[in-house]
C-alpha cells in the first residue's frame, strides 16, 4: 500500500529539466526519473503532485492498471506535466514488483533481450543541417549482454586510437561520441575498414537536415547543396557502397516519395522517428520504413508504452528505443524493453555502459534469456 510520494530535481548532462519521482510504501520506496516538457519549476511540479497525492496514498501497488487509467484520466482532463505521470506509473510499477520493473508484464519461458545500436562517431555539426549526424556499430554475433559490452567498448577504443594515429580526431562530444575532422563518406569508409573483419554491421542518423521551403540539402562543412533528387542517389550510394544496415530519417519527414524510391534499390533497414518524423499512422501504412525509433519517455504511463509498442509490432513493424540521457543512472529503459520483447536501443557511449551493466545484471536474473 502506498503512504507518500515525493518529487525532487534532477540534472543530466543538457539543459532540459528532468524530475525523480519516489513512491514510498510500508516496505521501501522506488524511484524513476524522467524528463519535463515544461519548464515550470520545483514548487509548481509540487503543487501538481500535491493535488494528485490524495487520490494516490492508501492505493494498493499491485493494482498499478487502476493507477494508470487514473493517470490517463488527469492526462486527458488537466494540464499536468506528462513526465510527473510516467514517473509516478513507473514508480508504481516498480512497487508492485519490489523493484524488478523487467517482471511487470507475466513473465513467459522465454524473455528476449534487446540488443544494442552504439553510437561511436557524431557527425561533423550535428541537428545543424551538416553531414549526417550520428554513426552506429552493431554487432552480429554475440553470447551475452557482456560479450556484446565487450565487442562495442573495445571497438569504441580502437576507432578513437585510429582517428587520433591518422590525425582525424577532433575531440569527444558531451556524450562521449568521437568527433572526426571526416565527411560523411570518409566516416563510413574508415568505418567500413575496422568492423569489415569483426562482423559488426554499421548504421547512420541522417536527421542533420533543416527543414526549409526550398527542399535542398545543406551540407555546410562541405559547402554543398543537394537537391532532392541529388539527395537520393547520395542516400542510395552510402547505404550500397558501405552495406549499411540501418539508416534513420534519410530525408525531411513528409518524403514518404523519396522513401519509396530509395527503398527499391537498398537492403537497409529504413527508420524514421516519430518524435521529428510525420504522424505516426503516416508510417505506419509505409511499406518503405519498416523500424520506428524513438524515446519510451514520450508517453505518460507504462500502459501507454505497452499499448504503443503492441500496436507497431501488429503493423509490423519493429520498435527501436532511444536511451535518455538520464539513463546514465537510472536504465529503465532496459527493464522496459524485455517487458515488451522491445528488440533494439539505441545509445551514446555516455548512456551505454550503465545500460550494458543493467543487462549484464538482468541477464542471471531473467528467467530462460535470449539474445
Amino acid at each position: 500500500m502506498i503512504k507518500d510520494i515525493r518529487v525532487y530535481p534532477w540534472k543530466a548532462h543538457s539543459d532540459k529539466s528532468h524530475i525523480l519521482t519516489k513512491i514510498f510504501n510500508f516496505d521501501s520506496s522506488y524511484s524513476v526519473i524522467t524528463p519535463l516538457s515544461s519548464g515550470n519549476g520545483l514548487d509548481a511540479i509540487r503543487k501538481a503532485v500535491s493535488s494528485l497525492r490524495e487520490n494516490l496514498i492508501t492505493m494498493d501497488e499491485e493494482y498499478w492498471e487502476s493507477t494508470d487509467e487514473m493517470l490517463e484520466s488527469v492526462n486527458e482532463n488537466t494540464e499536468t506535466d506528462p513526465g510527473i505521470l510516467l514517473g509516478i506509473s513507473l514508480s508504481m510499477c516498480k512497487a508492485a514488483t519490489q523493484g524488478e520493473l523487467w517482471r511487470i508484464n507475466e513473465v513467459r519461458q522465454k524473455m528476449k533481450f534487446p540488443r544494442v545500436w552504439f553510437s561511436v562517431i557524431r557527425g561533423r555539426v550535428s541537428g545543424s543541417g551538416s553531414d549526417w549526424k550520428n554513426f552506429m556499430v552493431f554487432p552480429e554475433r554475440i553470447k551475452n549482454p557482456l560479450d556484446m559490452q565487450a565487442q562495442l567498448l573495445e571497438l569504441w577504443s580502437e576507432i578513437g586510437e585510429e582517428l587520433q594515429r591518422t590525425k582525424k580526431l577532433t575531440g569527444k562530444d558531451i556524450e562521449n561520441r568521437w568527433i572526426s575532422k571526416m565527411n560523411t563518406p570518409k566516416t563510413l569508409e574508415f568505418l567500413s575498414r575496422i568492423c569489415k573483419d569483426r562482423n559488426i554491421s554499421m548504421g547512420v542518423d541522417c536527421g542533420s537536415w533543416k527543414y526549409n521551403d526550398s527542399r535542398i540539402y545543406n551540407y555546410k562543412n562541405e559547402n554543398k547543396k543537394l537537391s532532392e533528387k541529388r539527395q537520393i542517389a547520395f542516400v542510395k550510394k552510402m547505404c550500397n557502397d558501405y552495406n549499411l544496415k540501418y539508416i534513420e530519417n534519410p530525408f525531411i519527414p513528409d518524403s514518404a516519395e523519396l522513401l519509396n524510391k530509395v527503398k527499391k534499390s537498398i537492403k537497409s533497414g529504413i527508420s524514421a522517428d516519430i518524435r521529428h518524423g510525420p504522424p505516426l499512422q503516416e508510417i505506419l501504412e509505409s511499406d518503405s520504413v519498416p523500424i520506428i525509433s524513438n524515446s519510451p519517455d514520450l508517453f505518460y504511463n507504462f500502459t501507454g508504452i505497452r499499448k504503443y509498442t503492441e500496436f507497431v509490432e501488429k503493423k509490423g513493424k519493429t520498435p527501436v528505443f532511444s536511451a535518455p540521457e538520464y539513463a546514465i543512472k537510472d536504465p529503465w529503459i532496459v527493464d522496459v524493453c524485455i517487458a515488451l520483447k522491445v528488440p533494439f536501443i539505441k545509445v551514446t557511449p555516455l548512456e551505454g555502459l550503465s545500460v550494458f551493466n543493467r543487462l549484464n545484471e538482468l541477464w542471471y536474473d531473467v528467467p530462460n534469456e535470449i539474445i
